[in-house]
């Protein structure tokens, strides 16, 4: 290659790797303009939802149906045997 093919073929390579950088980024502010917007439109709801959780809780509202359902629960350690066993599985 000559002298003049090496400085084209360089000046090419810086060109397109700029060419690159802007499109990245360009790519990368829209991709946070975006994202901002749905940060700030979740945020939205959230408060109107905090908003009307507040107000209920003011009210005592206690779940869709007025009532509070009471329990206990114990954990149970896992079964070890095979369901459904070997001696009774299908053939």
């Amino acid at each position: 290659m000559s002298r003049i093919q090496q400085f084209l073929a360089a000046l090419a390579a810086v060109a397109l790797f700029l060419a690159g950088l802007v499109f990245a980024s360009v790519l990368f502010v829209v991709a946070a303009f975006l994202a901002l917007l749905l940060w700030g439109w979740m945020w939205w709801r959230m408060r109107k939802l905090r908003r009307a959780v507040d107000a209920a809780m003011r009210r005592g509202a206690t779940g869709p149906s007025g009532t509070i359902i009471e329990g206990e629960y114990r954990v149970e350690q896992e079964s070890t045997r095979e369901f459904p066993p070997k001696d009774r599985a299908p053939k």
